[in-house]
């Protein structure tokens, strides 16, 4: 863990490896998913704009990867640029922002999850394109902001109690328990 905290871990590291099966595995589900419940709209559009969620954290944590969708039957798809990738969790959440929830949600995709999602994208778009995207990364975060459905916790640690549904503050949580998902739990043991 020390080498991964310094950004010195080698290609071999298991966590790094882990990440990466994380994603695509959630990616694979997401497919599946599409596969057999896509003809409903809203169902669709929470489907498509969690897997750009996940295609972010690939973005940021790998860089260049391959796009896989639910049409796709190549099984060695090609590796996408930042550019592509970029270009595709942004149109996923842009095309289905209207058919997400304008409502808090608990471990689901709504409307505000998905203008965080395009905050995070857009505050290193320089990084991800050579062109910032600051004010589009501002414009999206206040929607969240001024909506009035979250808003920050008087209590910062109700955001990380185990049954933290209640918290104004958390826009999307993964219910890693021992009954819907077994998960790392190294920060719990210390």
């Amino acid at each position: 863990w020390i080498r991964v905290h310094r950004h010195q871990y080698l290609p071999t590291e298991e966590s790094i490896g882990n990440g990466w099966a994380y994603c695509y595995s959630s990616i694979a589900t997401i497919n599946n998913l599409l596969k057999t419940l896509g003809t409903n709209p809203l169902l669709r559009s929470e489907f498509e704009a969690l897997r750009a969620m996940v295609y972010l954290w690939l973005l940021d944590a790998y860089g260049n990867v391959p796009i896989i969708t639910e049409t796709t039957t190549d099984t060695t798809p090609d590796t996408k640029t930042r550019q592509e990738v970029f270009n595709f969790v942004e149109t996923s959440i842009l095309t289905n922002l209207d058919n997400l929830r304008k409502a808090r949600t608990y471990g689901t995709m709504n409307w505000y999850v998905a203008q965080c999602v395009l905050a995070k994208l857009y505050l290193n778009a320089g990084i991800y394109t050579g062109t910032p995207r600051w004010a589009d990364a501002a414009a999206a975060a206040q929607e969240v902001i001024s909506s009035g459905v979250y808003s920050l916790e008087t209590n910062f640690f109700r955001n990380f109690q185990a049954n933290n549904a209640g918290s104004v503050e958390n826009t999307f949580n993964l219910n890693y328990d021992e009954v819907n998902a077994g998960g790392f739990n190294l920060a719990q043991m210390t």
